[in-house]
């Protein structure tokens, strides 16, 4: 009784860890398919980050058929995959980061490499230990990296000046009060670090002086944003929802010189919608 009992659950594990799998997999398959028809081919061409993220599809993918294939996990996938996924960072973020946080982002991926190499050398009691040592070293250096960058972030999101600006909808007008980023520390920092309550209670204004094409990232940020995109003459053309992620990246289909970051849901509870709005800012003095 007990053996039928033990081949039973041995069959419905064997059946979960198939269909966990092809789960998985087809998930993988599919981020990644929509990944390069919505973000790739419809920008017209693929950056580095993009090139690396998909690297990310494909060494997930990797692992979920080696584990199928020999019902064992292939632990150096994992950082092969977190090397990859710091590496992506350092091209999206290497102007915002300081010297201290592109030397512990290059720190740890040091410590990855070295920690796969690891999985390939046999190691005795001692040299685990050290191992182990320099992680956490590394570990606590990127927590205290992390900390210093808010306090910059925190820094020059208060430094923001604020004014009133108007957006016409149709014959109403909404008056609404912004922070304006005026100057690339305010830009990098936009909603970095902040707390949803102050999300829920203030938009930014970003102004780059002319119409460019760029994207924006939710890393640091705490709670979902709507963004609307503004060409040179005011007129919103695109407003996107962008969700916490350390990531993803969110733009238009098209350049922009002004945009405005505020808590989901804003636009739409003032009725403002794309292609239907227009943005007017008060004359220079």
């Amino acid at each position: 009784m007990i053996e039928r009992i033990e081949r039973f659950g041995g069959v419905l594990v064997k059946a979960f860890h198939l269909v966990a799998l092809f789960v998985i997999g087809g998930t993988v398959a599919w981020s990644a398919a929509h990944f390069y028809i919505v973000d790739v081919m419809q920008h017209g061409r693929a950056q580095l980050h993009d090139i690396l993220l998909l690297f990310i599809y494909l060494e997930i993918g990797a692992m979920v058929g080696i584990y199928f294939k020999t019902h064992r996990l292939p632990v150096r996938f994992l950082l092969y995959v977190a090397i990859t996924a710091l590496t992506r960072m350092l091209t999206i973020d290497i102007k915002d980061l300081s010297n201290e946080q592109i030397l512990t982002v290059t720190g740890a991926i040091l410590v990855l490499a070295l920690a796969a190499l690891a999985r390939r050398v046999p190691w005795g009691p001692r040299a685990r230990l050290a191992a182990i040592t320099l992680l956490c070293l590394s570990v606590a250096g990127g927590a205290s990296a992390q900390e210093g960058a808010c306090k910059r972030w925190r820094a020059a999101f208060a430094s923001m000046p604020v004014r009133m600006v108007t957006v016409q909808v149709g014959a109403k007008t909404v008056a609404i009060r912004v922070k304006v980023a005026q100057n690339s520390e305010h830009a990098a920092a936009g909603f970095q670090c902040s707390t949803p309550q102050e999300i829920q209670n203030t938009l930014i204004l970003f102004d780059f002086g002319r119409e460019i094409v760029t994207q924006f990232h939710m890393q640091n940020v705490p709670a979902a944003l709507d963004i609307a995109f503004v060409k040179e003459d005011g007129r919103i053309f695109a407003i996107l929802k962008m969700d916490p992620s350390p990531t993803e990246l969110y733009g238009p289909l098209g350049s922009f010189r002004y945009a405005v970051e505020a808590h989901a849901g804003f636009f739409a509870s003032q009725g403002i919608r794309q292609g239907e709005a227009r943005l007017v800012l008060p004359a220079a003095r």
